[in-house]
Protein backbone atom coordinates (compact mmCIF):
# COMPACT_ATOMS: atom_id res chain seq x y z
CA UNK A 1 0.00 0.00 0.00
CA UNK A 2 2.85 2.36 0.84
CA UNK A 3 4.54 1.66 -2.49
CA UNK A 4 1.24 2.21 -4.28
CA UNK A 5 0.81 5.58 -2.56
CA UNK A 6 4.37 6.59 -3.47
CA UNK A 7 3.85 5.55 -7.08
CA UNK A 8 0.58 7.48 -7.19
CA UNK A 9 2.32 10.59 -5.84
CA UNK A 10 5.13 10.26 -8.37
CA UNK A 11 2.71 9.73 -11.26
CA UNK A 12 0.62 12.64 -10.09
CA UNK A 13 3.69 14.88 -9.89
CA UNK A 14 4.82 13.85 -13.38
CA UNK A 15 1.37 14.42 -14.87
CA UNK A 16 1.01 17.79 -13.13
CA UNK A 17 4.46 18.87 -14.29
CA UNK A 18 3.75 17.79 -17.87
CA UNK A 19 0.37 19.51 -17.94
CA UNK A 20 1.79 22.68 -16.43
CA UNK A 21 4.68 22.66 -18.91
CA UNK A 22 2.30 22.27 -21.84
CA UNK A 23 0.11 25.12 -20.62
CA UNK A 24 2.99 27.52 -19.97
CA UNK A 25 4.48 26.68 -23.38
CA UNK A 26 1.30 28.17 -24.88
CA UNK A 27 1.88 31.41 -22.96
CA UNK A 28 -0.80 30.75 -20.35
CA UNK A 29 -0.76 30.08 -16.61
CA UNK A 30 -1.96 26.72 -15.26
CA UNK A 31 -4.80 26.89 -12.74
CA UNK A 32 -5.40 24.13 -10.19
CA UNK A 33 -8.46 24.10 -7.96
CA UNK A 34 -7.99 22.88 -4.36
CA UNK A 35 -10.98 23.51 -2.11
CA UNK A 36 -9.77 21.87 1.11
CA UNK A 37 -6.65 22.05 3.22
CA UNK A 38 -5.85 18.42 2.44
CA UNK A 39 -6.11 19.07 -1.29
CA UNK A 40 -3.89 22.14 -0.99
CA UNK A 41 -1.30 20.13 0.92
CA UNK A 42 -1.37 17.44 -1.79
CA UNK A 43 -0.98 20.09 -4.50
CA UNK A 44 1.99 21.73 -2.78
CA UNK A 45 3.64 18.34 -2.30
CA UNK A 46 2.94 17.14 -5.85
CA UNK A 47 4.12 20.33 -7.57
CA UNK A 48 6.96 20.84 -5.09
CA UNK A 49 5.90 24.47 -4.82
CA UNK A 50 8.60 26.88 -3.67
CA UNK A 51 6.29 29.71 -2.60
CA UNK A 52 2.69 29.60 -1.37
CA UNK A 53 0.63 32.76 -0.85
CA UNK A 54 -2.60 33.07 1.14
CA UNK A 55 -4.70 36.19 0.47
CA UNK A 56 -6.81 37.50 3.37
CA UNK A 57 -8.60 40.76 4.15
CA UNK A 58 -5.66 42.27 6.07
CA UNK A 59 -1.92 42.49 5.60
CA UNK A 60 -0.89 39.32 7.45
CA UNK A 61 -1.35 37.34 10.64
CA UNK A 62 -1.98 39.61 13.62
CA UNK A 63 -2.09 38.26 17.19
CA UNK A 64 -4.37 40.12 19.56
CA UNK A 65 -2.76 43.31 20.86
CA UNK A 66 0.17 43.11 18.41
CA UNK A 67 1.09 44.47 15.03
CA UNK A 68 1.01 42.18 12.00
CA UNK A 69 3.81 39.63 12.41
CA UNK A 70 6.33 40.04 9.59
CA UNK A 71 7.99 36.66 10.25
CA UNK A 72 6.89 33.44 11.92
CA UNK A 73 9.44 30.69 12.53
CA UNK A 74 7.57 27.39 12.58
CA UNK A 75 10.20 25.84 14.85
CA UNK A 76 10.18 28.47 17.57
CA UNK A 77 7.00 30.60 17.36
CA UNK A 78 4.18 28.08 17.01
CA UNK A 79 3.45 27.24 20.66
CA UNK A 80 2.48 30.76 21.60
CA UNK A 81 0.38 31.28 18.48
CA UNK A 82 -1.54 28.00 18.60
CA UNK A 83 -2.59 28.35 22.23
CA UNK A 84 -5.41 30.42 23.68
CA UNK A 85 -6.79 33.42 21.84
CA UNK A 86 -3.54 34.65 20.31
CA UNK A 87 -5.00 34.72 16.77
CA UNK A 88 -8.53 35.30 15.42
CA UNK A 89 -10.32 32.02 14.69
CA UNK A 90 -9.96 32.23 10.88
CA UNK A 91 -6.24 33.01 11.10
CA UNK A 92 -5.73 30.22 13.64
CA UNK A 93 -7.39 27.73 11.27
CA UNK A 94 -5.15 28.96 8.45
CA UNK A 95 -2.05 28.57 10.61
CA UNK A 96 -3.02 25.00 11.50
CA UNK A 97 -3.43 24.24 7.80
CA UNK A 98 -0.01 25.70 7.04
CA UNK A 99 1.44 23.46 9.76
CA UNK A 100 -0.01 20.49 7.88
CA UNK A 101 1.71 21.63 4.69
CA UNK A 102 5.10 21.74 6.39
CA UNK A 103 4.52 18.39 8.15
CA UNK A 104 3.66 16.65 4.88
CA UNK A 105 6.28 18.19 2.57
CA UNK A 106 10.01 17.61 2.82
CA UNK A 107 11.12 20.08 0.14
CA UNK A 108 12.02 23.70 0.94
CA UNK A 109 9.30 26.30 0.51
CA UNK A 110 7.91 29.40 2.17
CA UNK A 111 4.38 30.58 2.87
CA UNK A 112 3.24 34.20 2.80
CA UNK A 113 -0.01 35.61 4.14
CA UNK A 114 -0.95 39.03 2.82
CA UNK A 115 -3.82 41.05 1.37
CA UNK A 116 -4.74 41.49 -2.30
CA UNK A 117 -3.73 45.16 -2.02
CA UNK A 118 -0.24 44.16 -0.87
CA UNK A 119 0.23 41.25 -3.29
CA UNK A 120 2.42 43.14 -5.76
CA UNK A 121 4.76 44.28 -2.97
CA UNK A 122 4.96 40.70 -1.71
CA UNK A 123 5.81 39.36 -5.17
CA UNK A 124 8.13 42.03 -6.52
CA UNK A 125 10.01 43.62 -3.61
CA UNK A 126 12.82 42.24 -1.46
CA UNK A 127 11.15 43.26 1.80
CA UNK A 128 7.79 41.84 0.78
CA UNK A 129 4.52 42.52 2.59
CA UNK A 130 2.44 40.67 5.16
CA UNK A 131 3.59 37.62 7.14
CA UNK A 132 6.28 35.22 5.99
CA UNK A 133 6.08 31.75 7.57
CA UNK A 134 9.25 29.68 7.45
CA UNK A 135 9.89 26.11 8.46
CA UNK A 136 12.89 27.34 10.44
CA UNK A 137 16.48 26.17 10.28
CA UNK A 138 17.86 23.18 12.14
CA UNK A 139 21.04 24.34 13.88
CA UNK A 140 23.68 21.82 14.99
CA UNK A 141 26.04 22.63 17.85
CA UNK A 142 29.55 21.29 17.17
CA UNK A 143 32.81 21.55 19.11
CA UNK A 144 35.50 20.80 16.53
CA UNK A 145 36.21 21.30 12.84
CA UNK A 146 36.64 17.52 12.76
CA UNK A 147 32.87 17.23 13.28
CA UNK A 148 32.01 18.81 9.93
CA UNK A 149 32.93 18.67 6.25
CA UNK A 150 35.71 21.21 5.76
CA UNK A 151 35.16 21.25 2.02
CA UNK A 152 31.51 22.24 2.44
CA UNK A 153 32.45 24.80 5.10
CA UNK A 154 35.07 26.32 2.79
CA UNK A 155 32.47 26.63 0.00
CA UNK A 156 30.06 28.33 2.39
CA UNK A 157 32.66 30.84 3.59
CA UNK A 158 33.82 31.47 0.01
CA UNK A 159 30.20 32.10 -1.01
CA UNK A 160 29.63 34.57 1.84
CA UNK A 161 32.96 36.44 1.78
CA UNK A 162 34.30 36.00 -1.74
CA UNK A 163 37.62 34.40 -0.72
CA UNK A 164 38.66 30.96 0.53
CA UNK A 165 39.40 30.59 4.26
CA UNK A 166 42.97 30.49 5.47
CA UNK A 167 44.21 27.06 6.65
CA UNK A 168 45.16 28.75 9.95
CA UNK A 169 41.47 29.11 10.72
CA UNK A 170 41.26 25.42 11.63
CA UNK A 171 44.11 25.60 14.18
CA UNK A 172 42.50 27.97 16.67
CA UNK A 173 40.89 27.07 19.99
CA UNK A 174 37.14 26.77 19.58
CA UNK A 175 34.26 27.32 21.97
CA UNK A 176 31.63 26.17 19.52
CA UNK A 177 30.40 25.97 15.95
CA UNK A 178 26.75 26.62 15.09
CA UNK A 179 25.98 25.02 11.74
CA UNK A 180 22.75 25.44 9.80
CA UNK A 181 21.34 22.46 7.93
CA UNK A 182 22.83 21.77 4.48
CA UNK A 183 25.67 24.22 5.22
CA UNK A 184 23.40 27.20 4.63
CA UNK A 185 25.11 29.17 7.39
CA UNK A 186 27.64 28.99 10.21
CA UNK A 187 28.72 30.88 13.32
CA UNK A 188 32.16 30.18 14.82
CA UNK A 189 33.04 31.19 18.38
CA UNK A 190 36.68 31.17 19.43
CA UNK A 191 38.22 31.40 22.90
CA UNK A 192 39.89 34.64 24.05
CA UNK A 193 41.28 35.95 27.32
CA UNK A 194 38.23 38.20 27.76
CA UNK A 195 35.06 36.61 26.34
CA UNK A 196 34.02 34.46 23.37
CA UNK A 197 35.11 35.97 20.07
CA UNK A 198 32.71 35.55 17.14
CA UNK A 199 35.28 34.74 14.48
CA UNK A 200 32.87 33.98 11.65
CA UNK A 201 29.22 34.54 10.94
CA UNK A 202 28.25 33.57 7.41
CA UNK A 203 25.14 32.72 5.40
CA UNK A 204 25.31 31.21 1.94
CA UNK A 205 24.30 33.68 -0.76
CA UNK A 206 21.54 31.34 -1.94
CA UNK A 207 20.00 31.26 1.54
CA UNK A 208 20.23 34.95 2.40
CA UNK A 209 16.84 36.49 3.06
CA UNK A 210 15.38 33.19 4.31
CA UNK A 211 15.97 33.83 8.02
CA UNK A 212 18.92 31.44 8.39
CA UNK A 213 21.06 34.14 9.97
CA UNK A 214 18.41 34.89 12.58
CA UNK A 215 18.09 31.21 13.48
CA UNK A 216 21.86 30.90 13.90
CA UNK A 217 22.01 34.06 16.00
CA UNK A 218 19.25 32.92 18.34
CA UNK A 219 20.92 29.54 18.88
CA UNK A 220 24.24 31.19 19.65
CA UNK A 221 22.74 33.74 22.05
CA UNK A 222 20.92 30.99 23.93
CA UNK A 223 24.32 29.62 24.93
CA UNK A 224 26.40 32.82 25.19
CA UNK A 225 25.28 36.11 26.71
CA UNK A 226 28.73 37.74 26.32
CA UNK A 227 30.80 37.89 23.13
CA UNK A 228 32.35 40.36 20.70
CA UNK A 229 33.17 40.44 16.99
CA UNK A 230 34.39 42.62 14.16
CA UNK A 231 33.25 43.38 10.62
CA UNK A 232 34.47 45.40 7.65
CA UNK A 233 32.77 48.83 7.39
CA UNK A 234 31.40 47.98 3.95
CA UNK A 235 29.79 44.72 5.09
CA UNK A 236 26.20 44.72 3.81
CA UNK A 237 24.85 43.38 7.11
CA UNK A 238 26.51 46.08 9.23
CA UNK A 239 23.10 47.68 10.00
CA UNK A 240 21.85 44.29 11.22
CA UNK A 241 24.95 43.86 13.40
CA UNK A 242 24.35 47.33 14.83
CA UNK A 243 20.81 46.31 15.80
CA UNK A 244 22.08 43.17 17.61
CA UNK A 245 24.93 44.69 19.61
CA UNK A 246 25.09 46.61 22.89
CA UNK A 247 27.78 48.91 21.54
CA UNK A 248 30.29 49.38 18.73
CA UNK A 249 33.60 51.08 17.97
CA UNK A 250 34.62 52.15 14.46
CA UNK A 251 38.08 52.32 12.91
CA UNK A 252 39.10 52.86 9.30
CA UNK A 253 39.40 49.12 8.64
CA UNK A 254 37.03 47.48 11.14
CA UNK A 255 33.91 47.99 13.20
CA UNK A 256 34.05 46.16 16.54
CA UNK A 257 30.77 45.09 18.17
CA UNK A 258 29.98 43.56 21.56
CA UNK A 259 27.13 42.10 23.60
CA UNK A 260 26.94 41.68 27.35
CA UNK A 261 30.36 43.19 28.11
CA UNK A 262 30.98 45.50 31.06
CA UNK A 263 32.16 49.01 30.25
CA UNK A 264 35.57 48.18 31.72
CA UNK A 265 35.97 45.33 29.18
CA UNK A 266 35.40 47.37 26.03
CA UNK A 267 38.99 48.59 25.53
CA UNK A 268 40.29 45.04 25.82
CA UNK A 269 37.63 43.76 23.40
CA UNK A 270 38.59 46.38 20.82
CA UNK A 271 42.30 45.53 21.18
CA UNK A 272 41.68 41.79 20.88
CA UNK A 273 39.42 42.20 17.86
CA UNK A 274 41.85 44.46 16.04
CA UNK A 275 44.74 42.08 16.69
CA UNK A 276 42.84 38.96 15.60
CA UNK A 277 44.35 37.22 12.55
CA UNK A 278 42.89 37.59 9.08
CA UNK A 279 40.63 34.65 8.33
CA UNK A 280 40.88 34.55 4.55
CA UNK A 281 43.63 33.81 2.10
CA UNK A 282 44.08 36.26 -0.73
CA UNK A 283 42.24 35.32 -3.87
CA UNK A 284 44.44 33.91 -6.61
CA UNK A 285 44.70 36.17 -9.68
CA UNK A 286 42.63 35.07 -12.65
CA UNK A 287 44.67 33.35 -15.40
Amino acid sequence: AQNADQNADQNGAQNADQNAAQITARGALPLFLATSGQERTHLIKTLRSRKVIYLISQSGLQPEGERVRSLINMRTDLDGLLQGQALPAEQLAMLREICQHYAACEHAFSVSVTSSQDLLRELFTVKGAGTLLRRGTEVRRLHSYQDLDRGELAKLLHSAFGNPPSPDLYQRELLGIYLAADYQGVAVLEASSLAPYLSKFAVDLRAQGEGVGGDLWRAMCEDHSRFFWRSRPDNLISPWYAAQCDGLFRTADWTIYWRGLAATDIDAAVHLALSAPVDFAKAEPSP
